[in-house]
């Protein structure tokens, strides 16, 4: 394989993933159709998540409901072979105290990691890790350093 397919590849690996986040932002979920493979994998599931595309779908919609700020920022996004790992940042306004020690309407942002496998041009497997220590911790729900 010559750079120039290798570059166009790496790009293509990029944006694909790249929309994987949108709906976050936007509450489109119907990118996911397009964008992941049938027998997709999210690893973990979130509490009360079904397997799937459609239980992940749910879930963003349940984030968006609850947190109608929700953003997610891709801060940076590294591809090697058919794998594409993102450090991302989430920010937004809770609507409700998460503890006595936080207003309501407190920002909050939380950072993340997440790894994506693709084959034929989707995305077939999703591994991610979420900060929630440290969120807990900017949130005032635990006690900071």
């Amino acid at each position: 394989m010559n750079t120039a397919n290798i570059s166009s590849s790496i790009q293509d690996y990029e944006d694909l993933v790249r929309q994987f986040y949108l709906p976050f932002n936007t509450g489109d979920v119907g990118i996911y159709d397009r964008i992941l493979a049938p027998g997709w994998i999210d690893d973990p599931l979130s509490p009360g998540q079904q397997p799937g595309i459609e239980g992940f779908k749910a879930k963003v919609l349940e984030f968006r409901q609850n947190i109608p700020d929700y953003h997610v920022t891709n801060d940076e996004i590294l591809v090697a072979s058919n794998k594409v790992a993102v450090h991302s940042t989430v920010r937004s306004n809770l609507q409700k105290p998460a503890s006595q020690n936080s207003p309501a309407d407190s920002p909050f942002k939380m950072r993340t990691c997440d790894f994506h496998h693709i084959e034929d041009g989707k995305i077939v497997y999703t591994w991610h890790l979420e900060d929630f220590y440290g969120l807990f911790q900017y949130l005032g729900v635990i006690p900071g350093r």
